[in-house]
């Protein structure tokens, strides 16, 4: 029986890259120590290497911490039958070096840094001047931190160390996905990775506790977030991280919670540097160190432990946090809202600790993002509260907007007081972003014409002039075109900065690029943030579609590093999703992927920020279909289904994840239909390089109709970034090797999987076996141990073997390599005799690695 990806262990599929590290290290005669946080899956590692061991039947024992008694380590073994001679420790020698069966066996200890002495002892004594291996999980890498009776030992062996990671979004959706025992939608698994930070056991509570407080519900079959996680009971997950803290360090934690994110300097006055260093050793808190000039922050971590602990403060302590910070640090450090000021709740963190260190340090600082903008938030609360102005309301929707509050943006568009003296510039802004919210929301017509100065002359023209602005461009462009004039200036900043955007996004969407940067350049000073990041992320976007890469990935990568030092959500959404297109052009699609995972972890976005949150999800489907990841293909495309808006600054490729959703479930017919017909109504609207990109996305090589008019479209818009795509398809149509051959390393195949399929064929056809030239991201011959029976598989069936044992049926593996279903079986087969297993199951024994 197969067993698919779907099947496994999500923990173990995430710390799959562990397991295979620490085969090589003992394959090198080298100790391992595995560290992580609390509820990472380090006990979980270790009995998966028991297991496989077992299975290999090499002497392997696993002993875990039990208590500070004596030999407590060790009674809990069942074999071990401890006698009334009186010498323990000798008796717990014997039975441990016969279990390992000689000299060569590998000890696996549990809590390394928690056993107690004698257990400790005996294991020094058994490893001094042995072959046995050590591998061993502990909170740190600390030698200092271990047992006294194997410091020095551990010392002269000089263990290697292995930390287990976060999981991401992917793993975190499996996790919960298994856990609730079906499939869920992006918005849940976006809230429980931003609060829990990556941490499975925290992942796990979060889920338990939001479906106990009814967060979430079951709808047709698919778990969905119907409330706030704000809601849900912060019990579980304090109790899952900190039973091993001091009475002391949970205060701290709590002190910290309530006062948000600190600089160094005010954590080590109020606790002191140890407690801090002691802190972020154990994870519970983490440091952001800033640029040249700027103070390192410090928060706690994840978010939800934040969460949980600032729920605990009740008036009392509140106020004595207040005078014992006053008392410490002086008037210097900005106090929360007490209690009993009625302060709306804050959102809090978001993911970190991921795979690469990039994702690490970007994620760590969406922790700070989001506690500064719930900080942020909450003193425009307070300040609309009091004064429920227009101009209050404005200042206060410039966060609020960014999330789907629904009950905070309903109370402020319909409790703000509108007098009709307000400013004409800050009328409309509050005007249109009601009407931004509305469409959102999905009011009715009737709803909305009720609205105070919802007939008002001045909001109807500015809406008419938006909607006019991009149909002028669909409409009015034509390929000799130098230059598109800049809308008439209002006079109003907010006003005239969107009208740019729209018409920078236009021309790009229509095809031009190079005219589109000219408009990305925003008239006037003291601009809105949100346009600011939009203008931004349509430039790094025009610089990819002028085939000028390279500009855009360091353009956009410097952006979005900007974001998240400023702590920029919005910013970070829009400029996540940029890199992560600007990467799959370039043909590196688990680093794209891992780049939108970051923005993932800030949540669903509100009325605004879904333009590029939306392009984001698009291009993250067809990650996932090329990746042959359909559990994940789903949530993304519903997500895309399910949050439609009334007008995209830029065209959210929606039909690039239906069409990878259609793969998903076989239906690769229906996909290039579907995607087909989306190039036809683009094209038709103008909206040429929509057009181009959906006709490229399709699954089939083009027909010659298709070729045709791609080719008419192409003359008419300028995006030299589909040069080889056009010169790929003029290739395949003429069934032209050589220049195949050429052009295929500069084509993604994420972006075009159809044309490259039809182009590999051709080559193989041919004679030509080609594969290694498609830019993707295929394992390469990886080897199965380093016996004989490895060199006895060709490249190919050591590529099909790797993906097999990652739980890929044949269909995928057929997908994934660009063979026949009826290869793969052949290669299958093949790989199975030569290794002499049964089924694709006993290839779960075998340990791949890239030697």
């Amino acid at each position: 029986m197969t067993t698919t990806r779907s099947e496994m262990s999500p923990l173990l599929e995430g710390n799959e890259d562990t397991l295979i590290a620490v085969r090589r290290w003992l394959s090198l005669n080298r100790d391992v120590i595995i560290t992580g946080d609390v509820g990472s899956g380090r006990s979980l590692v270790l009995s998966e290497l028991l297991t496989r061991a077992t299975q290999q039947r090499s002497g392997t024992v696993l002993i875990r911490a039990a208590g500070d008694s004596p030999l407590s380590a060790f009674i809990t073994q069942q074999s071990f039958a401890q006698t009334t001679s009186g010498n323990t420790v000798g008796e717990a020698t014997s039975w441990l070096i016969s279990e390992l069966e000689g000299r060569h066996g590998v000890l696996l200890v549990d809590d390394l840094d928690d056993l107690d002495s004698v257990s400790a002892a005996v294991i020094a004594r058994v490893l001094r001047g042995s072959e046995i291996a050590l591998v061993a999980t502990a909170r740190s890498a600390r030698l200092q931190d271990l047992p006294p009776a194997l410091i020095r030992l551990l010392s002269e062996r000089a263990p290697a160390v292995e930390r287990l990671v976060g999981l991401g979004f992917q793993g975190i959706y499996r996790l919960i996905a298994q856990a609730l025992g079906g499939p869920v939608d992006v918005p849940l698994a976006s809230a429980v990775l931003s609060r829990s930070g990556g941490n499975p056991r925290v992942a796990l509570a979060l889920a338990s506790a939001a479906r106990h407080s009814r967060v979430i519900d079951r709808d047709r079959g698919v778990w969905r977030k119907v409330g706030q996680f704000d809601d849900v009971p912060g019990e579980p997950v304090a109790n899952a991280l900190l039973g091993g803290l001091s009475d002391t360090d949970v205060r701290a934690l709590e002190l910290l919670s309530w006062l948000g994110p600190v600089r160094e300097d005010t954590a080590t006055a109020l606790l002191d540097r140890e407690s801090v260093v002691r802190l972020r050793g154990a994870g519970r808190v983490i440091e952001h160190p800033a640029g040249p000039g700027e103070d390192t922050l410090i928060t706690v971590a994840p978010p939800a432990l934040s969460t949980a602990l600032r729920s605990r403060v009740d008036d009392a302590t509140a106020n004595e946090f207040a005078r014992t910070v006053t008392t410490l640090c002086g008037d210097d450090v900005p106090l929360p809202y007490l209690a009993e000021r009625k302060v709306s709740d804050l959102l809090r963190g978001a993911g970190h600790r991921a795979e690469q260190d990039y994702h690490r340090w970007s994620a760590e600082l969406a922790d700070l993002a989001l506690a500064d903008a719930a900080a942020a938030e909450a003193a425009l609360h307070r300040e609309w509260q009091l004064t429920p102005t227009v101009t209050a309301a404005n200042d206060y929707l410039q966060v609020l907007m960014r999330r789907p509050a629904r009950a905070l943006l309903e109370a402020v568009f319909t409790e703000t007081r509108i007098t009709g003296e307000e400013a004409e510039g800050d009328l409309l802004r509050f005007c249109l972003q009601r009407a931004q919210w509305a469409a959102w929301s999905d009011l009715s017509a009737a709803e909305k014409a009720a609205f105070p100065f919802a007939d008002d002359p001045r909001f109807a023209e500015v809406v008419q002039r938006l909607t006019s602005l991009r149909t002028a461009v669909y409409e009015g462009l034509t390929p000799e075109a130098t230059s598109w004039p800049v809308p008439e200036p209002t006079g109003i900043v907010w006003v005239d900065a969107w009208f740019a955007v729209v018409v920078a996004g236009a021309l790009l969407d229509a095809g031009r690029p190079d005219l589109a940067l000219e408009h990305a350049d925003l008239p006037g000073t003291a601009l809105p943030r949100t346009a600011v990041d939009y203008a931004e992320g349509i430039r790094a976007l025009s610089l990819l579609m002028l085939g000028q890469i390279e500009e855009a990935e360091h353009w956009s990568r410097h952006l979005l590093e900007t974001a998240y030092e400023a702590r920029d959500i919005n910013g970070v959404r829009v400029h996540a999703a940029v890199l992560t297109e600007v990467l799959t052009f370039a043909g590196r699609g688990h680093e794209a992927w891992r780049v939108l995972n970051t923005s993932l972890g800030l949540g669903t976005p509100g009325p605004a920020g879904n333009s590029f949150y939306r392009r984001g999800l698009s291009i993250g489907a067809a990650i996932q279909a090329a990746d042959c990841a359909d559990d994940l293909v789903t949530p993304l495309a519903r997500e895309l289904a399910l949050r439609p808006t009334a007008m995209s600054a830029v065209c959210p490729l929606q039909p690039i994840a239906q069409a990878a959703l259609d793969r998903a479930t076989g239906e690769e017919l229906v996909a290039s239909r579907r995607l087909e017909q989306a190039g036809l109504e683009a094209a038709d609207q103008g909206r040429l390089g929509c057009a181009l990109l959906f006709w490229f996305a399709q699954d089939n090589p083009p027909s010659p109709e298709t070729a045709q008019r791609i080719e008419d479209v192409a003359a008419r818009s300028r995006i030299p970034l589909f040069d080889p795509y056009l010169a790929l398809g003029r290739a395949v149509v003429a069934r032209d090797t050589d220049l195949i051959s050429a052009v295929l390393p500069q084509v993604s195949p994420v972006i075009s999987p159809g044309l490259v399929t039809g182009a590999v064929h051709l080559l193989r056809r041919d004679g030509v076996d080609r594969a290694g030239l498609v830019r993707r991201e295929v394992p390469t011959a990886h080897s199965i141990h380093h016996d004989d029976q490895l060199q006895r598989l060709s490249a190919r069936e050591r590529e099909v073997a790797v993906l097999a044992r990652r739980g890929l049926t044949n269909r995928e593996i057929a997908r994934r390599l660009m063979l026949s279903i009826r290869t793969v079986e052949n290669h299958m087969a093949s790989v199975l005799r030569k290794l002499g297993v049964r089924s694709r199951d006993g290839l779960r024994n075998w340990s791949f690695s890239d030697s």
